[in-house]
């Protein structure tokens, strides 16, 4: 209810560890994301207690989700004031701060990071962002590459490497950062469809073999026991749930070592952004010399040649939440309709 996913992730595991969870528990880990409390709960729970730090986290998160950042990087400075070690809190207060532009922000922000910052992958994406923006792309991957060596299943870090070193050349590297992330998005787009659907059984023997593609053994095992208690005669799910429980140990994580492709890259050959220098001078923006030294510039000639749009995405302020439409963004066509040989835009 706080907003703590990533901390509350091993107590989901703990209880499905000890075969005590509910379809809830295994939903709940694998789509960390839909753990958002009430706003009426948590508005209850601040007004009871306006300087516990934990309503304020939960009712930012909310914010973030309904698109009111202001009003969430107000919260969860206050939070982080009360309480500087909540790095979930943090965290998105670095990707808040970010969002904004917010140089003298940010550095004041890490400035006041507790020593233990660094065990919390979020707290590496909001590097990894601020190196993307400032050109550092190796700088980027390392910092992407630490979050996911914190946390196998983090989705922005095993989406965002292999985009970044296939853009670098490094085919070789990002294979099996790509084969992740994709297993990652089938499993959570498995977990969703059996949010939508509990008594789907094949929604719930998809998710079981996506979670085991991803080394999430635990997971794997409690979703093919749940089918297993709806049909003790579904041979694949009874063949997988044996071979599981002769492979499992408890000193297995959630996540299977051996399938987290960032336990095994060499960051040796990849240094920490600038950002961790004592002597760091923080810039607004930073610019690639590959693209500075360029000869390819782009000049803004709407005005001079008549373009005037304002794209507007049809937001309601008044309304609660995001439309898919609003999010996604306005697009152009360009096509030359008349035959005239000169480009039409619309």
């Amino acid at each position: 209810i706080s907003g703590q996913r990533w901390e509350s992730a091993r107590y989901f595991i703990a209880l499905i560890r000890e075969n005590e969870y509910q379809t809830g528990h295994l939903l709940g880990v694998a789509i960390l994301e839909y753990l958002l409390g009430s706003a009426e709960e948590l508005h209850d729970l601040h007004l009871a207690s306006p300087e516990d730090p934990l309503p304020m986290m939960g009712l930012a998160r909310l914010a973030i989700e309904d698109s009111q950042p202001d009003e969430a990087r107000e919260l969860l400075t206050k939070a982080v004031e009360i309480d500087p070690t909540l790095l979930e809190a943090q965290a998105w207060l670095g990707h808040l701060l970010l969002d904004d532009a917010d140089v003298e922000g940010l550095r004041q922000w890490r400035a006041h990071l507790p020593k233990n910052a660094k065990d919390h992958p979020e707290i590496w994406a909001v590097q990894g962002r601020w190196a993307q923006r400032n050109g550092d792309i190796r700088g980027a991957v390392r910092c992407y590459v630490e979050a996911l060596r914190r946390d196998a299943n983090h989705i922005r870090g095993a989406t965002t490497i292999p985009v970044l070193l296939r853009g670098l050349r490094e085919h070789t590297l990002a294979e099996p950062f790509a084969e992740r992330s994709q297993n990652l998005i089938r499993f959570h787009e498995s977990a969703a469809r059996v949010r939508s659907d509990l008594e789907r059984l094949s929604f719930q023997k998809e998710t079981a073999s996506a979670a085991q593609s991803l080394g999430r053994l635990w997971e794997a095992l409690a979703w093919y026991h749940q089918v297993l208690m709806k049909n003790p005669n579904d041979a694949v799910a009874r063949d997988a749930h044996s071979r599981l429980k002769r492979q499992l140990t408890p000193a297995m994580p959630q996540t299977d070592p051996a399938s987290n492709p960032a336990l095994v890259f060499d960051v040796s050959k990849w240094p920490l952004p600038e950002w961790f220098s004592d002597d760091l001078e923080l810039k607004d923006q930073a610019t690639p010399a590959s693209v500075a030294d360029s000869s390819v510039r782009f000049v803004d000639l709407a005005q001079h040649v008549g373009i005037d749009f304002q794209y507007v995405n049809g937001a309601d302020p008044s309304r609660v939440g995001t439309r898919i439409y609003e999010v996604d963004g306005g697009g152009v066509g360009i096509l030359d309709y008349d035959a005239d040989g000169w480009p039409d835009i619309y």
